[in-house]
């Protein structure tokens, strides 16, 4: 069964991501990297579901909304991948 995701779950989902941040920077830093990479893979899951509700809506300020989301989401998967890349060096 195909379960739908309301905006404000999604909103208070993409919340909660950015709150783990500060974890996954310590995480990155005890070397705790397989954390990381889930922490990874559950943000690409939360992306795909908010461009599922994006195409799923006609509400255009909602779409906007949506976007906005979708591009913070991706802004902290670079930003993760930037921070596992310098605790290489």
């Amino acid at each position: 069964m195909l379960h739908q995701c309301t905006f404000l779950g999604l909103h208070d989902w993409s919340m909660k991501e950015f709150e783990k941040m500060g974890y996954m920077t310590l995480a990155i830093r005890d070397g705790h990297m397989d954390t990381v990479k889930c922490y990874i893979k559950g943000l690409k899951y939360l992306a795909k579901k908010i461009n599922e509700k994006m195409s799923d809506t006609s509400n255009e300020e909602w779409k906007k909304d949506l976007k906005e989301m979708y591009d913070n989401v991706y802004c902290l998967i670079e930003t993760v991948k930037i921070l596992m890349e310098a605790s290489k060096m």
